[in-house]
């Protein structure tokens, strides 16, 4: 993906909807999170992962009071529900191990949520849907 032309939505359910460049992203305050990607396949990897909190964004945004749950949706259709209040440790990643993602690993941005399975780590993530839907609404186990 071209870090150029790629465009980061946060949208829904929130007073502002924001449109970011990846140049936009890290100018942002970063914070490091130390997470365990437990992989389905099974592998596994202790990283620190640099970027910006989903709960950052979703300030910058101003969430609506009827939001309920938050969707990270990839660039391939793919996409994983959270509550809202998980926002504080769901993490945009942009680098892991101090360097810039590799495209493999999700460049250029990356969901880290940390204490969850590695299917709930979302690719080449390019939204962030608010919802006034509950967070329950969505498999246990990704059907895609």
């Amino acid at each position: 993906m071209d870090q150029v032309t790629w465009r980061l939505q946060i949208r829904g359910h929130v007073a502002r909807e924001l449109v970011l460049t990846y140049d936009d992203l890290l100018s942002r305050p970063s914070s490091v999170t130390r997470a365990l990607l437990d992989c389905t396949g099974g592998w596994f990897t202790r990283q620190d992962w640099q970027g910006v909190h989903i709960s950052t964004l979703l300030a910058e945004a101003r969430v609506l009071d009827e939001a309920r749950s938050l969707i990270v949706k990839s660039v391939t259709g793919y996409d994983r529900r959270f509550r809202l209040d998980d926002a504080d440790r769901l993490l945009l990643a942009l680098q892991v191990a101090g360097e810039p993602l590799s495209p493999v690993h999700g460049f250029p941005a990356r969901l880290v949520a940390p204490g969850r399975r590695g299917y709930n780590w979302v690719k080449w993530v390019q939204s962030v849907e608010v919802s006034g839907d509950p967070p329950v609404l969505q498999p246990p186990l990704p059907l895609q």
